[in-house]
């Protein structure tokens, strides 16, 4: 006997639901996954941008009595996320409340200015002017940037 050549064409009917990845069997199950996808993308974060008030308002509406996992809901953050929002929501509310003013600035940026004996706005100021930071290990452009917001943020003396 000889091989004979066969040709067989297989027709593939399914459900699209917009993601090339994804072939549903039924209409429902692609039409809840067009309803997902929707309600991920009014979720979803990016690169949110926090600010000190947004922190706040997590804060307060947590003192209010909502829960972590009601509000990583609402923000579409994970539980851990969340966690870290209202860690640094407190951290924040507390050096708002403090007397000196390098507890404003994040851990990283106020150890590298204390490691470099800059313990008064005046000699951050001065330091930055002159460019005696650039050197300062572990504090890049995004410090430097901190910094400049928060002299900004500073009153004029």
């Amino acid at each position: 006997m000889k091989p004979k050549l066969k040709t067989e064409l297989i027709l593939v009917e399914y459900w699209d639901c917009g993601n090339p990845d994804h072939r549903h069997k039924t209409e429902a199950v692609a039409s809840a996954c067009i309803e997902k996808r929707k309600n991920r993308a009014a979720l979803s974060t990016g690169a949110r941008e926090w600010t000190n008030e947004a922190y706040a308002a997590v804060l307060k509406h947590h003192r209010e009595g909502a829960r972590q996992c009601d509000i990583a809901r609402s923000l579409g953050l994970s539980a851990e996320r969340t966690r870290q929002v209202l860690a640094k929501a407190e951290r924040l509310e507390r050096a708002g409340e403090s007397a000196d003013p390098l507890d404003r600035l994040s851990v990283r940026a106020r150890n590298c200015l204390l490691s470099q004996n800059l313990d008064t706005a005046e000699a951050v100021r001065a330091a930055l002017a002159d460019g005696r930071l650039d050197d300062v290990p572990n504090f890049g452009a995004v410090s430097k940037e901190e910094v400049r917001r928060w002299l900004d943020g500073l009153p004029s003396n």
